[in-house]
This record gives structure tokens, sequence and C-alpha cells, in this order.
């Protein structure tokens, strides 16, 4: 069964970051995307690395 249906976006994240470290991200992801960005979208937290700290 395949169905149009329309979500807000979903992030995924690794368990392997600390709970500030999953903060700094998704806050890095909301300074670059609009909420009307996301919609569909899969996006992954381990993109949004700080590019100083790796």
């Amino acid at each position: 069964m395949i169905q149009q249906r329309s979500h807000a976006g979903i992030i995924i994240s690794s368990q392997d970051y600390s709970v500030g470290e999953q903060m700094r991200r998704v806050l890095r992801l909301i300074g670059e995307l609009t909420a009307d960005d996301m919609i569909n979208q899969l996006l992954f937290l381990s993109s949004y690395a700080d590019s100083e700290r790796i």
C-alpha cells in the first residue's frame, strides 16, 4: 500500500552522542533550515556536526 502522505520531517540521531551534543546539532539544524524546508525530509544529525570539533 502506497499512500501519498506528508509529514513535518524526521530527524535521526545516533545514541552515541551526549544529550548536549544532540542539542548543539539540533540548534545548528534549526538555524539552517526553516520548517518548510523540513517538510517530507529525512535528516541525520550526523550531518550537522560542528566542523571546528572534527
